[in-house]
């Protein structure tokens, strides 16, 4: 079969919605000009994320944290849903506090929005690098957030990675790499 079309979206329909995903089916076409459907979820209004990669001196500071999708408890950052009007620094911080009581300190970096399983959801996420200073808070944690804060050292970090039982986000996986073979 020849290639004879730029693939493209047609259009899309709701399929589901909750007060906060909702499931939708677009319409595209392949390659091959054939019409065809994808099953994806997306955030009720398109709301984006900010995940922050915090460092306190020589340390990651990682958070375990439970997670219904997962059933368990998972390693990751700090992160949360950027509010409208609100920029990624500001959403870094905001969701650094509530969740850590942590605040940053120095901002290292900030990527573009890049996309968590563009084969399942449209959902994006900007990354902020930063400094951290202060003493871990749990007092504004939500009622469905049992997050613990963790200060590790690249050993600690290995270990976590090395323990098959453990669950560890994919974004969080690849940092822990990195920081674990920084030369």
């Amino acid at each position: 079969m020849k290639e004879t079309a730029v693939p493209r979206v047609l259009g899309e329909n709701v399929l589901a919605r909750t007060k906060f995903v909702e499931f939708k089916e677009r319409a595209y076409v392949n390659k091959f000009g054939e019409e065809r459907r994808w099953s994806l979820v997306s955030r009720v209004g398109g709301q984006q994320a900010v995940m922050i990669i915090p460092y306190f001196g020589d340390k990651l500071v990682v958070t375990r944290e439970f997670r219904v999708p997962v059933g368990g408890c998972c390693y990751s950052f700090p992160a949360g849903l950027i509010d409208p009007g609100e920029d990624a620094a500001r959403a870094a911080q905001r969701e650094l506090d509530e969740e850590t009581g942590l605040k940053i300190a120095e901002v290292l970096a900030v990527s573009p929005p890049v996309f968590n399983s563009p084969g399942l959801c449209d959902e994006a996420v900007t990354l902020v690098y930063a400094r951290v200073e202060g003493t871990p808070s749990r007092e504004k944690l939500e009622a469905d957030e049992d997050i613990e804060t963790l200060f590790l050292d690249r050993e600690q970090v290995a270990a976590i990675m090395n323990d098959p039982a453990n669950a560890i986000g994919a974004k969080a996986w690849i940092e822990f790499y990195h920081f674990v073979n920084k030369k």
